[in-house]
């Protein structure tokens, strides 16, 4: 009987450490996935390459056409600065 009291013993043991580290890699896998996915999200942005610079300078230099053109008023047109389209353009 001890015996069989030793050996229930030692497998509950072994299933327990089985079962602890089954845990910790479900948990450690459900980590690495929840990573993953804030990543991608954090870094699903357009990379920075001088395409995209360019093309974000067009788009930008025709939203500001309205200020640039004097097709809004002096006071608004103040916001933005009087040289920032000539710059943009230079980087273009």
């Amino acid at each position: 009987m001890l015996a069989t009291a030793a050996a229930t013993t030692t497998r509950r043991a072994r299933e327990h450490r089985a079962s602890s580290a089954s845990k910790l890699i479900v948990a450690w896998t459900e980590h690495q996935i929840q990573s993953y996915l804030t990543t991608q999200r954090l870094d699903s942005g357009t990379p920075a390459n001088p395409a995209n610079v360019a093309a974000a300078i067009r788009k930008l230099r025709a939203a500001l056409k309205p200020f640039v053109e004097g097709w809004v008023d002096y006071e608004t047109a103040e916001i933005i600065p009087g040289d920032l389209d000539v710059r943009l353009a230079h980087r273009e």
